[in-house]
C-alpha cells in the first residue's frame, strides 16, 4: 500500500493539528526548524547510501526512470539518541552524477546544508501525506523502533539541480510527534 499524498494547500486537513500542520508545511530546512525540539545535542545516522530501485509511489515523480535504480540516501534524525525524522532522499542516475561531489562531502550532515545554500537548487513541489501502517516507507522508517502507531504523517518534496531533479521524503517519527503535541 502506497501512502496517500496531498497538495500544500490541503495542509489545513482535519486529521493535522496546527503544531503538525506547521512542521509539514515548513518552507526551509526541516533540520533547523527541528532544532528548536532538540536545540544542542540533534544528530543526524546516516543509515544508508545505495542504489535501488524505487518504492511503489516514488517513481511519480520522475516519470521515465520509473524503473530504474535511483541512488537513495537514508537517514535518522535524532535528538538525544531518540529518532526523531526518517528522511529518504532519492537521485536518478543524471541528478546523481551531476551532484555527486557535493554528496559526498555531506559525511553524516543534513541535506539541507546543500539543498538550502545553494543558489541553483529551487523546490518545485511539496506534498504532505498520511503513511499506514502496510506501506514499506512506514515499516522502514520504524524499523529497529518498538513503537509502531497506526500511522505516520510525512512531507515529500521535488528539488531542482540545475534543472536535475531529486525527491526528499521525511517522515516523522513518534517521539518528533510526541514533542510537538506537548
Amino acid at each position: 500500500m502506497t501512502p496517500r499524498w496531498f497538495g500544500q494547500k490541503d495542509m489545513h486537513c482535519r486529521r493535522c493539528k496546527p503544531a503538525l500542520r506547521e512542521v509539514l508545511a515548513c518552507e526551509g530546512s526541516l533540520t533547523e526548524h527541528l532544532s528548536q525540539f532538540c536545540a544542542d545535542d540533534l544528530g543526524l545516522d546516516v543509515i544508508k547510501e545505495n542504489w535501488q530501485r524505487p518504492l511503489p509511489g516514488e517513481t511519480v515523480w520522475h516519470g521515465r526512470y520509473s524503473s530504474r535504480r535511483v541512488y537513495v540516501r537514508e537517514i535518522n534524525l535524532s535528538c538525544r539518541n531518540r529518532p526523531l525524522l526518517y528522511a529518504r532522499s532519492l537521485f536518478p542516475r543524471a541528478t546523481y552524477h551531476h551532484c555527486r561531489q557535493p554528496l559526498a562531502r555531506l559525511g553524516d550532515r543534513p541535506l539541507g546544508e546543500w539543498l538550502f545554500n545553494d543558489p541553483g537548487i529551487s523546490r518545485l513541489l511539496t506534498q504532505a501525506g498520511r503513511i499506514g501502517r502496510y506501506s514499506r516507507l512506514y515499516r522502514l522508517a520504524l524499523a529497529g523502533q518498538g513503537e509502531r502507531p497506526p500511522h505516520l504523517w510525512g512531507r515529500r518534496s521535488v528539488y531542482t539541480v540545475k534543472g536535475y531533479p531529486l525527491l526528499v521524503i521525511e517522515i516523522l517519527l513518534p517521539h518528533l510527534l510526541q514533542c510537538i503535541a506537548t
